[in-house]
């Protein structure tokens, strides 16, 4: 019996009574011991069984359900011995590895498919940033359109500081781009659903801001400050020296 669903999960590996033994860590679902997106690590995996793109974790007491397309890391977790012993059972772990890719591009692209169907056809000069608490850091994609093309992000850069950590997204290091094209957006990701925007630059269009997760998030933008619900879209653009838009895309 299924015990509840990981999303945006990895493996883990620690020391148990000598020997390394391996955990998952993610966010979990439909579990009566936890609220829904809560950040948790599993007790230590007896078992593994795969079940098309689905992999079963099994625990003393629990069994997690673990879609192969919801695998969050650069797959380096795989690459752990005591992961690959526990996995070997399932054939050839580079197969795994391709298996797991494939299917976490198929979601990519049904994620970027949603994003632009958000903008209408005959709208340019518009990005969408979307964000959700089930991620690490907050930040999940972006998509920009600007003078008819459109560019579709996922990849970050984490930037480890003395204080805090900030996340950078965009093209601050792509200095083949001319300046005025580069877009270089950062922010700290701070505690209770709260992004906090350092750098914003790169793009004069019109920008949102969509949550994709289970709580509420609070953006603080050189515009203002901005409260989204989950499955929400909000713009983040003043129209006003007073007031802030609360404009919601319908979709």
């Amino acid at each position: 019996m299924v015990n509840g669903e990981l999303k945006n999960w990895w493996f883990g590996v620690g020391c148990r009574k000598g020997n390394n033994e391996i955990v998952a860590l993610g966010y979990v679902y439909s579990n009566e011991s936890f609220f829904d997106g809560q950040g948790i690590h599993t007790s230590w995996i007896k078992e593994v069984i795969k079940k098309d793109d689905i992999l079963l974790l099994k625990t003393m007491n629990s069994v997690y359900e673990c879609s192969l397309a919801e695998h969050c890391v650069d797959m380096s977790d795989l690459n752990e011995t005591a992961v690959k012993e526990k996995l070997s059972h399932l054939g050839n772990i580079e197969d795994l590895k391709k298996e797991m890719e494939e299917a976490r591009k198929a979601k990519r692209k049904k994620e970027e498919e949603a994003l632009k169907s958000l903008i209408p056809e005959e709208q340019d000069n518009v990005m969408i940033m979307e964000f959700s608490d089930e991620q690490p850091d907050y930040f999940m994609s972006m998509l920009i359109k600007r003078n008819g093309v459109i560019r579709y992000l996922k990849d970050y850069t984490v930037h480890v500081g003395m204080v805090r950590d900030s996340v950078l997204i965009g093209d601050y290091d792509n200095w083949d781009m001319p300046l005025e094209e580069r877009i270089d957006f950062r922010f700290f990701p701070l505690m209770y659903y709260e992004i906090e925007f350092y750098m914003w630059c790169g793009f004069t269009g019109d920008v949102y801001g969509k949550n994709s997760g289970s709580s509420k998030l609070v953006l603080d933008t050189p515009s203002g400050r901005f409260v989204i619900p989950p499955g929400a879209c909000y713009s983040l653009m003043p129209y006003s020296s007073v007031g802030r838009i609360k404009k919601e895309i319908e979709y």
